[in-house]
């Protein structure tokens, strides 16, 4: 799992720890190969990875995830997000304007590795890890089969 700490300079939840990237197309299409496009479009721009090892053919394109937060009660977040995997052995080259520090983490240290983080968790992404992440890791070997990109996923926490 790549995992990254998102600027201080981020408007929305600076030094919080998160998944790899964030994008958002450009335009309201709904067409996997446009959210695929706006996928590859941020991982050069946030992870500096070159656009010609982020291979189209190597995404999944998961589902949607429908979410809200309030954040810091100045900027918070209501949206769709599109999830994606993407799995290959890319050079990475973070963008110090939104990416502070990045790690890679094994699935069997993952449990044991959050709670050393030194900040708080995405939101989105906590809501991914509590609901599906498990799922998705436990098959990645078949992930395609597991993708649901014609649903909007709400997920409730029962407090």
């Amino acid at each position: 799992m790549f995992l990254q700490r998102r600027s201080s300079q981020k408007v929305t939840y600076p030094d919080y720890y998160t998944n790899a990237c964030c994008s958002h197309p450009l335009y309201i299409d709904e067409k996997p190969e446009e959210i695929i496009t706006a996928a590859r479009r941020r991982m050069n721009h946030e992870l500096g990875i070159p656009l010609d090892q982020l291979d189209p053919e190597l995404f999944t394109f998961m589902t949607r995830v429908h979410y809200h937060d309030p954040g810091d009660g100045v900027w918070g977040e209501h949206e769709i997000d599109h999830i994606l995997f993407f799995q290959s052995d890319v050079k990475v080259k973070p963008n110090s304007d939104e990416i502070s520090e990045y790690c890679f983490v094994p699935k069997a240290e993952f449990n044991s590795f959050l709670p050393t983080l030194e900040g708080p968790i995405t939101p989105w992404f906590n809501m991914i890890r509590r609901h599906r992440l498990k799922l998705w890791w436990d098959n990645l070997h078949r992930i395609k089969e597991l993708a649901e990109p014609e649903k909007i996923q709400k997920f409730v926490d029962k407090k």
